[in-house]
C-alpha cells in the first residue's frame, strides 16, 4: 500500500481520498459530530454560534474535505521546499493515518481547523531564509500568528516556534526582530480598540491564554495502545530522518531543525491546556506528519513498515468501531 505514495502523482491524490474515507469509515453510519466545549477562542465561539447549526451530512462532509486538502497541503509544502531527497505524498499518508490514532480527532473542533494555521505558518516561516523581501514576509507571519492565537489559544505555542524560526533561518537584524513584534501586537491593538469602541472591555479576558501546567493520567488501556503506536511511527520517522538530514543542504538541514522545535513545543503545550477541553493534542498531527513520513518514505526493506502500518489498521478499526458502540 504505501508504494501508492512514495511517488508524485495523480493516481495517489485519488488513493488518498480513498483512505481518508477509509480511515474515517463511522461517517457512513454515525456522523462527525462538533467538539466546541471550551473558550479556546474566536473559533469555538464560531463553532456554537455557528456551526452547531448545520446539517451532521454537511459536518461531515466538511471534515473529510478539510482532513484532505490540510494533508494534501502540507505535503506539497514540504515537497517544495525540497524537504524530502524524494518527492512523494508519504507525509500525507502519515497525516491520515495519525488522524486515525489521536481518538479525539474524530471530531470536528477548533483544534483541529488550527492545524490549518499550523501548517500556513510553516510553509510561510522557512520561505524566511536568504528572501529578498524578508520585512513584508516577517511581518505577515507575526501578524497571521497573532490572529492565530485570537482564533484558538494553544496557537501560543506555535508563535514561539516562529521566534526561533527567525532566529535560525535569518541572520540577526534588529529590525526585522522589531517588525516581528509589531505584527505580533498589530492584531491585539485591532482587538483591545475595537472592544474599547464597542465597550466591550470586559470581553477582553476570553481573549488571553489560559496557561496552566495540568497533567492527568487516562486509564483506559486502548488509549495508550494508540499513544504506544503514535509513539514508535513517530521514534522511527525520527530515527530515519537524522541520518538523512545530514546529507541535506544547510538550508533543509535548518528547515528541519524548526520542525523539530515546533514538535517539542506542541508536545510540551499539551501539558499547559486542558486536553479534555482545547485538545492541543491534535495540533502535534503536523510536525508529526513530517517525521513518520521519512520512515514510511527511505527505507527500501517494508517488513517493518508493513507491520506497523499493520498495527496502525488494527488501531483506527477499534477506534472506529468504539466510535459506532459496537465494542
Amino acid at each position: 500500500m504505501i508504494s501508492l505514495f512514495r511517488d508524485k502523482s495523480i493516481v495517489a491524490i485519488f488513493s488518498l481520498a480513498i483512505l481518508c474515507l477509509l480511515v474515517h469509515l463511522h461517517i457512513f453510519i454515525e456522523p462527525v459530530k462538533i467538539n466546541s466545549n471550551s473558550n479556546s477562542g474566536v473559533l469555538s465561539w464560531l463553532f456554537q454560534n455557528y456551526l452547531l447549526k448545520l446539517k451532521p451530512a454537511v459536518i461531515s462532509v466538511a471534515y473529510i474535505v478539510l482532513l484532505l486538502v490540510q494533508s494534501i497541503r502540507f505535503n506539497l509544502a514540504l515537497n517544495d521546499s525540497k524537504m524530502f531527497g524524494k518527492a512523494g505524498f508519504t507525509t500525507a499518508f502519515a497525516f491520515v493515518i495519525l488522524s486515525g490514532l489521536f481518538t479525539n480527532a474524530f471530531s470536528f473542533s477548533p483544534a483541529f481547523v488550527a492545524c490549518s494555521l499550523v501548517i500556513l505558518l510553516f510553509n510561510n516561516a522557512i520561505r524566511l531564509y536568504n528572501n529578498p523581501t524578508a520585512i513584508a514576509l516577517i511581518f505577515n507571519i507575526a501578524f497571521l500568528a497573532s490572529v492565530s492565537v485570537i482564533l484558538y489559544q494553544p496557537m501560543v505555542f506555535v508563535t514561539v516556534a516562529l521566534l526561533f524560526a527567525l532566529a535560525i533561518l535569518r541572520p540577526f537584524r534588529i529590525t526585522e526582530w522589531i517588525i516581528f513584534i509589531v505584527g505580533l501586537i498589530a492584531p491585539i491593538y485591532l482587538l483591545i480598540s475595537g472592544m474599547f469602541l464597542f465597550d466591550s472591555m470586559p470581553l477582553l479576558k476570553k481573549f488571553i491564554p489560559q496557561i496552566h501546567f495540568t497533567f492527568s493520567v487516562i486509564k483506559n488501556p486502548w488509549y495508550w495502545s494508540n499513544l504506544a503506536t503514535i509513539g514508535v511511527l513517530t521514534i522511527a520517522g525520527l530515527f530515519t530522518w537524522y541520518p538523512n538530514s545530514s546529507r541535506m543542504v544547510i538550508q533543509i538541514r535548518k528547515n528541519w531543525v524548526v520542525m523539530l522545535i515546533l514538535f517539542v513545543l506542541l508536545l510540551g503545550g499539551i501539558l499547559f491546556f486542558n486536553a479534555g477541553k482545547y485538545l492541543p493534542e491534535i495540533l502535534c498531527i503536523v510536525p508529526m506528519a513530517a517525521f513518520v513520513s521519512n520512515f514510511f518514505l527511505y527505507p527500501s526493506r517494508k517488513i517493518l513498515i508493513n507491520l506497523m502500518l499493520i498495527i496502525a489498521v488494527v488501531m483506527i478499526v477499534y477506534n472506529n468501531l468504539q466510535l459506532l458502540n459496537l465494542l
